[in-house]
């Protein structure tokens, strides 16, 4: 369960838990803490799929894991439109979709 999301900007390099991508500093993420079975989680969820997830039509019960949203072509279609979200170029665009 979430306590918390919101959008915040990033003081630090992070790995969004969508896409499994570095976010650089200073790009706007969600940043979301929460509990599940007694322990507590916080992870970081970058732009991208947040409006991939949303384009997907996905309601945010739906568990997902690291690395997930690549496997949607709703996430290839927002990064294409969008590469700049994870920071200035993003060399590993190319060889990540290679590894699907």
């Amino acid at each position: 369960m979430d306590l918390s999301r919101k959008w915040v900007v990033s003081r630090k390099e992070h790995k969004c838990i969508g896409c499994s991508r570095v976010i650089v500093k200073g790009v706007r993420i969600q940043s979301i803490e929460g509990k599940e079975n007694g322990s507590f989680y916080h992870y970081y969820w970058c732009a991208i799929c947040q409006s991939a997830w949303e384009k997907a039509g996905m309601d945010y019960p739906d568990e997902i894991t690291e690395g997930d949203m690549l496997q949607l072509d709703e996430w290839h279609e927002v990064y294409d439109a969008r590469p700049w979200a994870h920071g200035p170029s993003d060399p590993t665009y190319e060889r990540r979709t290679v590894e699907l």
